[in-house]
């Protein structure tokens, strides 16, 4: 059995992180500054060339996206 962050990469970061923030109605720079990321972070997320690591992850994601 994968833990939640295992399923959260495995169901697709990028798609869960873009989901939530088209869901708060936000575009991907004024979403980074309410994070507090860069922007080429985010980007890399969502493109999935940049892993989530399992501490942003807990920060940013653990309590804000339901994975099914």
């Amino acid at each position: 059995m994968l833990d939640e962050y295992t399923q959260f990469l495995y169901t697709g970061q990028g798609r869960l992180i873009r989901e939530y923030r088209e869901r708060l109605g936000l575009q991907k720079k004024p979403f980074a500054r309410q994070l507090g990321i860069d922007p080429r972070t985010l980007r890399g997320w969502e493109n999935e060339t940049i892993r989530v690591k399992r501490g942003s992850w807990e920060r940013y994601f653990k309590e804000s996206i339901e994975i099914s």
